[in-house]
């Protein structure tokens, strides 16, 4: 018994012992494979720096180029800074247009050389009329184009039929290059030299006012001899003043309850106005005086624009534009309802349509997207101040893309660039009581002519695209009273077309 008690415990002891060696075997293993791991790591790890590096260095070496482009720039600005400093008469004198026998390059700041200066007379109309002021805007230039001084020693010459007149070329406070800030003759003053020219521009202006038809030419002479180019100015034909020419209902029978309020022209001798009251639009042919009714049903119109063979309407029963063909079909979706308060005046300028919001106190725009409109924005706001409106009316936009707006209760006109940006504002012709009362609608012609239904002052005035007054298209003699809206023909010579509601027949046109 105690025998094999003895082997028992031997074979215990054995098992033990082989347990341990095995859990060392194992130990040793893990310690082994332990070890393997860590020296990939590290190995990767000094890979993986290397790898790092090497993509590293495409970037260090823009990095290098930037910084040589930097000093290049800098080098550049530095002799830009250089050349800025150099004045004309450190200049040699040279001219790379010889070869053409161009005269050489003038020299700015010095008296007009007729043999060395080009005259540019902007705003130069094909016609004009007996008692308009013409305002000529005068450039002299040398060869390469650049902007000279004009001195005393430069005036123009006008004939107008058996009349020759000299007028000194003068610069009016209230302009520059991009028009005047504040019109009417209430500028904002300007950089002037003692001989009155525009430091800044060095725009001149020519002013004439012809008694009288016939031709006019104008020539620029400077110490007596022509300036090239003035030369070659197109004459200027003067026509009889405006005159009443005609005076018409809008349809014999059926004006009893008429409530015009916008006109357009539509063809040569046709314009289309529109009677919110009875929803319906007139196409009047000034010339045989037939006129057709359009019914609208469920649009009540205010303002009208026409782009080619499309109307846009503002309907002020729903708030909103319809656009119609010619004989009042709708083309396309209306638009505009989300936005508009109370939509008046309406102009289209390519594919940018510009609403008078007149209870918004701005002017909307939208623009064309696939087969509708969608909203762009707007600008103004309501107050006194420029740029701001109260009860603002009328519309147009002339060739520049200029929006000339008027400004109902403030008695003036604005004008604005493409994006809303004020220019300048117009209150009146200038002279002293002759403010604007209640600016209705408003329209240009093809020289962008600015005409304007001054209502409570029973008038329709003109001005230029600069703002200065030109004449007043009615007479004291003329039947018109509290004029609404106006249109200008494309005859030629032009006709201008007015609507008044103080009387039983509310078409004048004038000629």
């Amino acid at each position: 018994m105690a025998a094999e008690s003895e082997d028992l415990k031997q074979e215990v002891e054995r098992a033990i012992k082989e347990a341990e060696d095995l859990l060392k075997t194992d130990y040793n293993l893990i310690d082994r494979q332990v070890e393997d791991v860590i020296e990939r790591v590290r190995k990767s790890g000094a890979e993986q720096k290397k790898l790092l590096k090497k993509e590293r260095e495409p970037f260090h070496q823009k990095l290098e180029e930037v910084k040589k482009r930097l000093q290049q720039c800098e080098s550049m600005q530095s002799l830009v800074s250089e050349l800025q400093n150099i004045t004309p008469d450190k200049c040699p004198r040279f001219s790379p247009l010889s070869d053409l026998d161009v005269p050489p390059l003038g020299e700015i700041g010095k008296p007009a050389d007729p043999d060395k200066s080009w005259v540019v007379v902007q705003d130069l109309p094909g016609e004009i009329r007996a008692k308009e002021t013409l305002h000529l805007r005068v450039n002299l230039r040398d060869c390469e184009g650049a902007t000279l001084k004009a001195c005393k020693d430069v005036v123009a010459e006008v004939k107008h039929g058996t009349c020759e007149q000299k007028l000194e070329l003068t610069v009016d406070n209230s302009f520059h290059s991009s028009g005047p800030k504040h019109g009417s003759g209430h500028g904002n003053g300007g950089d002037n030299d003692d001989n009155g020219i525009d430091k800044q521009s060095h725009t001149c202006i020519v002013s004439y006012t012809p008694d009288k038809s016939g031709e006019l030419s104008l020539t620029v002479k400077s110490r007596g001899r022509h300036i090239k180019g003035s030369s070659e100015l197109k004459p200027v034909a003067v026509l009889q003043p405006w005159k009443q020419s005609k005076r018409m209902k809008v349809s014999e029978g059926r004006s009893q309850g008429l409530k015009p309020h916008d006109v357009i022209v539509s063809g040569d001798s046709e314009v289309i106005l529109t009677d919110l009251k009875n929803k319906q639009l007139w196409r009047k042919n000034i010339e045989n005086d037939e006129a057709k009714c359009i019914d609208l049903k469920s649009v009540s119109p205010r303002g009208i624009a026409i782009d080619g063979d499309k109307l846009f309407i503002t309907d002020d029963g729903q708030s909103r534009v319809v656009v119609t063909d010619l004989e009042g079909k709708e083309l396309m979706p209306s638009f505009g309802k989300d936005e508009l308060r109370n939509p008046h005046g309406i102009a289209v300028r390519e594919s940018k349509v510009y609403v008078v919001d007149c209870n918004g106190n701005c002017v909307r725009i939208y623009e064309r997207s696939g087969d509708g409109h969608s909203y762009k924005g707007c600008f103004g706001c309501h107050g006194k101040c420029l740029g701001q409106f109260r009860r603002p009316k009328g519309i147009a936009v002339n060739g520049q893309g200029q929006v000339i707006v008027s400004d109902s209760e403030n008695n003036r006109v604005q004008v604005f660039d493409p994006d809303g940006n004020f220019l300048f504002d117009i209150h009146g012709t200038g002279e002293e009581d002759e403010h604007f009362d209640n600016v209705r609608r408003l329209t240009t012609d093809r020289d962008d002519n600015i005409y304007i239904c001054d209502s409570n002052n029973d008038r329709v005035v003109k001005f230029d695209r600069f703002g200065k007054y030109v004449s007043t298209v009615n007479s004291d003699t003329d039947a018109i009273s509290k004029p609404c809206c106006v249109a200008v023909l494309l005859t030629n010579p032009r006709k201008v077309v007015v609507l008044d509601r103080g009387s039983e027949s509310p078409l004048s046109v004038y000629e």
